[in-house]
């Protein structure tokens, strides 16, 4: 297998929103619609990743920046947005971690209106 060419270094932030129950479809439209387009206009702003456990309903966002003072300038905007996905998940608590990206191998391009499963 060939080697995937070299980029640039990426940074990143992650947040985790810890559920009691999975969130509702308006819950999820919520981030999509109002929160995630308020962080995708930011200087170095490098995409997104949104997971939703499967058993938990436990929801982890990670937000990729370009640098270091990119990631710093948006801290405020993610903790905006971080505590309104509190509010629509009903998430008691939230934490936060920032990464060294070691590797980003694009996935597949994967639907934000769908999940996997019904819920």
């Amino acid at each position: 297998m060939s080697e995937p060419p070299r980029s640039r270094s990426l940074l990143a932030r992650t947040w985790h929103f810890p559920t009691e129950a999975h969130p509702t479809r308006e819950a999820f439209d919520a981030m999509l619609d109002v929160l995630l387009p308020e962080i995708e206009v930011l200087p170095g702003y490098a995409g997104v990743t949104v997971l939703v456990e499967r058993e938990t309903g436990s929801v982890s966002a990670t937000v990729f920046w370009e640098t270091l003072e990119d990631l710093q300038r948006a801290t405020d905007r993610e903790s905006n947005a971080a505590r309104g996905t509190l509010v629509i998940t009903g998430s008691p608590a939230t934490g936060a971690a920032v990464h060294d990206v070691l590797i980003n191998r694009p996935a597949p391009v994967v639907s934000d209106r769908e999940l996997g499963a019904d819920r």
